[in-house]
């Protein structure tokens, strides 16, 4: 997650849904890494995927297994493969 939006994600939604969407934000990170963890994602896509995740948050929808669902579609339509 972006430094310093933690806090600001627990100020707007409460701890929980915070953790939901930096969890799924480092899951998508994790699952999208090159070999050796090397961060594969511009930070274009980044910042869309941190949109997409505070915009499914203010809908109410913040499971956090529709999150990860939410950022990985997020990262394939930024790379064009929707």
């Amino acid at each position: 997650m972006p430094t310093g939006r933690t806090d600001e994600l627990e100020q707007r939604f409460g701890s929980s849904v915070a953790s939901a969407i930096t969890a799924a934000y480092l899951a998508t990170i994790e699952r999208t890494s090159g070999p050796g963890g090397v961060l594969q994602l511009s930070t274009d896509e980044r910042l869309a995927i941190v949109r997409a995740l505070v915009r499914e948050a203010e809908n109410g929808r913040a499971d956090a297994r529709h999150l990860v669902e939410i950022a990985l579609a997020t990262v394939q339509r930024a790379r064009g493969a929707v």
